[in-house]
């Protein structure tokens, strides 16, 4: 059984994968009265499918962009059941999750946008294959776009969606993935952890000098 944690954004998530087929998935809207925490929905799914943490052969693990406190929550469990167990654990990224989600469906590369401060964002590029990062402002990532790209899929914030897509000249697509799907953290799962490592450093939440 594979365990998927998404902690990153306003949704706590709790994804299982169990022999490749996703046999249970939950989020809980931390703006929301009766949200429910990371600890409390692993028992959760735990006791619905009536298995223990001793069943968890594998996790993964978002690891942002998002909210640091947030962040640090979900990869500080993921890390504490990882050593407890003695199982493997990997970290995807946010924009990563996004970018799988939309490019299942569109076919074309995905730019999962995270607003930041005085204006900047996290912009992550997916392919299909691999993620890129910048950090800038949407007037310098829309000229990049429109410089690089023929036709692009636009995930993330709403409202910086709708802004980049008013300033690109090329195809472009306003999906509405704004989240961390638990539908793709745990179908993704048993591929998402071959690349696992045991036992990884609690990340540092990405900050713009990572990717400047």
């Amino acid at each position: 059984m594979i365990l998927g944690i998404s902690t990153s954004l306003s949704q706590f998530t709790v994804a299982i994968n169990r022999e490749g087929e996703l046999v249970y998935h939950k989020q809980s809207d931390r703006a929301l009265s009766g949200h429910t925490g990371i600890y409390e929905l692993v028992k959760e799914a735990l006791e619905a499918l009536d298995m223990a943490t001793t069943d968890i052969k594998g996790i993964v693990v978002d690891t942002g962009p998002g909210g640091t406190s947030s962040v640090r929550t979900g990869v500080s469990f993921a890390n504490g059941l990882s050593y407890s167990l003695d199982v493997p654990v990997v970290g995807i990224s946010s924009a990563e999750l996004m970018g799988i989600e939309a490019h299942q469906k569109y076919q074309i590369p995905v730019i999962s946008l995270f607003k930041s401060i005085k204006g900047n964002y996290y912009c992550g590029f997916y392919d299909g294959e691999k993620l890129t990062f910048q950090f800038t402002n949407l007037d310098n990532i829309s000229a990049y776009i429109n410089k690089e790209f023929t036709d692009i899929v636009l995930a993330g914030h709403a409202d910086g969606i709708t802004k980049l897509a008013n300033l690109l000249t090329i195809n472009k697509v306003i999906s509405k993935i704004h989240k961390v799907s638990a539908l793709t953290l745990g179908e993704n799962a048993p591929a998402l952890l071959a690349n696992s490592n045991k036992y990884p450093i609690l990340p540092i939440p990405l900050t713009e000098t990572d990717i400047t």
